[in-house]
């Protein structure tokens, strides 16, 4: 442990939550220091180079204890901005009060976030062999953990099977009083501990090794029981936990979404799963309606503003109005579309003709090839029609263009 260069004590406990806390941890040192154990001051400091250039090296000495002859120091070492240290009082003492709230949170979210990406490194050739097995698996896919893995191994399957993989969450305790027989030789278990070590689950584990059922284990301890009883592997080891106490599953349970989702991501590339697919698992959602619901469902079928193409057009004018569709439509004697006039197109006649507007007929102005669909068009397809042909209404008709009705922007508004 390198020599720290004294100072003068500066009583700030709780200085170092106040003033954006760079780095933190826990060292011991045998080094011969001196100090009142009970009042715990911060009494050395050293300036750092490169990075922390502007900042000093801060050690704040905890309890004293001995091993044989040398005497044991417990501290932590802080990166602190020089300025501080410069305007610091001995006599002002801040509180964790003084910290913002969304300090908290945005150390959380950089722990967490590093949390994820020291995943990158960690990924084998297990995570390709577990996609596979899921993806060439014949039954169900039963996810499985205790106590918070056991909330986001929920989490994983509802995922999954939201995605094409027939999959649902069992908990180990269940299955020892009739689940059990939920799961067959054809299905996979997914089974997640972070430790590796959970009495409940390993208890289950010989369950399904009698019944010769594969197991792919989520853990972050690659030599735990609960990875070497798996077929296939996926570490989700953390450094640390985003709680102070590192204690609470935070970070561990973020990693371990984030691999249920890289699972989830990867079986989407390899089965081809389309936006349609997705929205024949979720028929309720706002998606879902987008992607299910055709012309037929949201058209206009009642009192349709149909007009003949030698209509005058001071009386077209008063169709249309009455339509309240902002359009009228000219069909031939066996109800098919022949052409289609706008309340734009009257305006537009009206500036044109003036005075001879009256004299004019509506198939003076029609639009002879208006947008048409089918009434099973999708209504995603629809707004993609409207949006690329910048207009605020389709026909809906047969293939033979018959008439049937007619839908509008406001009715493609799930």
């Amino acid at each position: 442990m390198k020599k720290f260069h004294s100072c003068s004590t500066v009583s700030l406990p709780e200085l170092l939550h106040t003033y954006s806390i760079v780095s933190m941890d826990y060292r011991w040192s045998n080094d011969g220091v001196s100090t009142d154990k009970q009042q715990r001051n911060i009494t050395y400091i050293k300036t750092t180079p490169g990075e922390f250039e502007n900042s000093v090296f801060i050690v704040c000495l905890g309890r004293i204890a001995r091993y044989k002859t040398v005497k044991i120091w417990s501290f932590r070492y802080f990166f602190v901005p020089l300025h501080v240290i410069n305007t610091a009082s001995n006599t002002r003492w801040f509180t964790s009060s003084d910290m913002e709230i969304k300090d908290y949170a945005i150390k959380c979210f950089r722990d967490e976030a590093q949390a994820i990406l020291n995943l990158i490194p960690l990924l084998d050739d297990n995570f390709q062999k577990a996609v596979e097995m899921i993806y060439n698996c014949k039954g169900k896919l039963i996810v499985t953990g205790v106590g918070k893995s056991g909330h986001v191994g929920e989490k994983i399957a509802s995922t999954l099977a939201s995605l094409g993989t027939p999959s649902f969450f069992l908990n180990p305790l269940d299955a020892y009083h009739g689940d059990l027989g939920m799961i067959d030789k054809d299905d996979i278990v997914m089974a997640i501990s972070y430790s590796g070590f959970t009495d409940e689950l390993l208890r289950f584990i010989p369950l399904l090794i009698e019944r010769k059922v594969p197991i792919i284990g989520i853990t972050g301890n690659p030599d735990s029981l609960l990875a070497q009883y798996s077929i296939c592997h996926l570490n989700i080891a953390v450094d640390h936990e985003a709680d102070p106490l590192n204690l609470a599953p935070t970070s561990s349970t973020t990693t371990t979404m984030v691999m249920g989702d890289a699972l989830a991501c990867a079986l989407v590339h390899m089965r081809n799963f389309k936006p349609n697919d997705f929205a024949l698992f979720h028929p309720g959602g706002s998606l879902g309606k987008r992607l299910l619901t055709t012309a037929e469902d949201v058209m206009f079928k009642e009192n349709l503003p149909v007009i003949p193409a030698d209509m005058r057009l001071g009386e077209a004018i008063i169709e249309v109005s009455r339509g309240k569709l902002g359009m009228g439509v000219s069909l031939d004697e066996e109800g098919r579309i022949i052409g289609l006039i706008t309340d734009g197109d009257l305006r537009r006649a009206t500036e044109r003709w003036q005075e001879q507007f009256f004299n004019h007929k509506v198939s003076d102005i029609m639009t002879t090839s208006p947008k048409i669909v089918l009434p099973t068009t999708k209504i995603t397809a629809i707004q993609a029609v409207m949006q690329k042909y910048k207009v605020h209404s389709v026909l809906v008709a047969d293939k033979q263009k018959h008439l049937l009705g007619i839908v509008d922007h406001y009715g493609c508004m799930l």
